[in-house]
């Protein structure tokens, strides 16, 4: 049976969040593991509205703006636990019966450069083909980010110049 809530692949154990926000314990380990990977390198090129408020409760507070507009699935490694980073995705469901899923990813510092943006991507992909998704993944890419181009690129996304613009390279890849 193909589970709703996460997915694995050869590296990463990828979870909704809810189930360690369900819990006081859980969402302390999370603010405490977030409190290391949400840098101001990681946010760089994304859109404001994801960046951390400048308050004691920054990371509290980031939670629950992310829980409340959109899915967040922690993005572990299978072999130590260890948090990677997050993937955060908005399905908006379409008139016809499909929906359109806009997805992005936070991956810490430290795992840059390792391929796990790529395995993401790739494991997000085919986790919705098992599930039978119908309609589309979208994704936007600062044009400077030319290693998260390449990741859309492999996972067989393919751009959108008429929803691109100069400060967002869109991307798309449909389901049958």
């Amino acid at each position: 049976m193909i589970s709703q809530n996460s997915f694995l692949t050869e590296r990463l154990e990828v979870q909704n969040w809810r189930v360690l926000l369900d819990c006081l314990t859980g969402q302390q380990v999370l603010i405490c593991e977030l409190s290391t990977i949400l840098t101001p390198k990681v946010f760089e090129g994304l859109p404001e509205s994801l960046h951390l408020i400048k308050d004691v409760d920054a990371v509290s507070l980031w939670i629950e703006d992310r829980t409340a507009e959109c899915e967040v699935l922690t993005i572990r490694s299978r072999l130590d636990k260890e948090l990677v980073g997050l993937l955060i995705t908005a399905p908006f469901p379409e008139a016809d019966g499909t929906v359109t899923i806009h997805l992005g990813y936070l991956i810490g510092e430290a795992y840059w450069g390792r391929g796990y943006a790529s395995e993401l991507v790739k494991g997000f992909v085919d986790w919705h083909r098992q599930l039978g998704t119908r309609g589309q993944l979208r994704g936007g890419v600062v044009p400077t980010n030319l290693a998260s181009m390449r990741v859309m690129e492999k996972a067989g996304f393919e751009r959108m110049p008429h929803l691109s613009c100069e400060a967002t390279e869109m991307f798309r890849l449909r389901f049958c």
